[in-house]
C-alpha cells in the first residue's frame, strides 16, 4: 500500500515536472503559461513532441462530446416533464 502512494507520487511528481517545462517554453515564447490550448500546446509540443498534445486533444473532445450528450439528455427530460409524457407512462 505504501509503495503504491510513493509509486503514485513519484508519477505525479514527473507529471508536474514535465508541465512545468511545457509552461516555462510557453512563457519563453510570450505566450500565457497559464492557458493549455494556443500556449502551453505549443511549449509542449516543442518540448515533448506531439504525443502529449494529441493526447490532451483527444481527451478534451471526448469532455465536450460527454458534456453535449448530457446537455441533450437533460434538454430531452425537461421537454417530456413539461409536456406531461412522463405522467402518461
Amino acid at each position: 500500500m505504501v509503495e503504491e502512494r510513493q509509486g503514485d507520487y513519484r508519477h505525479r511528481s514527473r507529471v508536474s515536472c514535465k508541465l512545468r517545462k511545457f509552461r516555462a517554453a510557453a512563457r519563453q515564447a510570450g505566450l500565457d503559461a497559464n492557458v493549455w490550448f494556443g500556449n502551453v500546446e505549443l511549449g509542449a509540443a516543442e518540448v515533448a513532441g506531439l504525443t502529449p498534445v494529441q493526447y490532451v486533444g483527444n481527451i478534451y473532445k471526448y469532455y465536450i462530446s460527454y458534456q453535449l450528450a448530457v446537455e441533450r439528455l437533460d434538454a430531452g427530460r425537461k421537454a417530456r416533464e413539461d409536456t406531461g409524457a412522463e405522467k402518461r407512462r
